[in-house]
């Protein structure tokens, strides 16, 4: 078993690939993050007229996976990264994952972020590194505050090479049983050639 110490935070990683646990120094709960109500089914509800569907866009012309836009692009315009935002209002968790096309992007993303994370004035970054199904991938953790609402939240950030995924799972406070709990399912059920 590796582990890793910092201050008041402990990264524990138990057999198996990515399990891990966090203990986390007691903390005075703060107020959590308010989220509108979702209604049954978990969809938010939407303003204004019904969503229409673009058509399929020309070359040269980008169109968003959710059909509410598209832009022509420059002449040799190259995607070179995307991002993938998801919430769960009823923990107050946000999921990305984020893929880069480029291995220097993804690289220089993953040295930076650490440093990042402490500018930004998180607190107890701690990083690990991991075998994720033959890749060796880093997990980077963060504590912060919320500079709007004062509330302290959790990143975990996991970078996988090759594929070149960021996947961040923020939590408040509160939940960061549930934003553990999402980043083993999300690194057990993840699929890349």
């Amino acid at each position: 078993m590796h582990q890793y110490r910092r201050g008041a935070r402990s990264l524990a990683w138990l057999a198996g690939p990515a399990l891990f646990i966090l203990a986390a120094a007691a903390h005075a709960q703060q107020a959590p993050l308010q989220w509108p109500p979702a209604p049954p089914g978990g969809a938010m509800p939407r303003s204004g007229p019904p969503t229409t569907y673009l058509p399929s866009p020309q070359t040269g012309t980008f169109a968003d996976a959710f059909g509410r836009f598209r832009a022509v692009l420059p002449a040799g315009a190259e995607q070179v990264n995307a991002t993938y935002a998801f919430a769960v209002p009823a923990s107050g968790l946000q999921i990305n994952i984020s893929v880069a096309t480029r291995d220097a992007m993804f690289q220089n993303s993953l040295q930076s972020f650490p440093e990042m994370m402490r500018q930004s004035g998180a607190q107890n970054v701690g990083q690990q590194q991991f075998d994720q199904r033959g890749r060796q991938a880093t997990m980077i953790i963060a504590q912060m505050r919320n500079p709007q609402g004062g509330g302290a939240f959790q990143s975990l950030n996991v970078f996988i090479p090759g594929p070149n995924l960021w996947l961040q799972v923020n939590s408040p406070e509160q939940s960061n049983q549930q934003g553990e709990e999402a980043m083993r399912a999300l690194l057990a059920t993840l699929q890349y050639p």
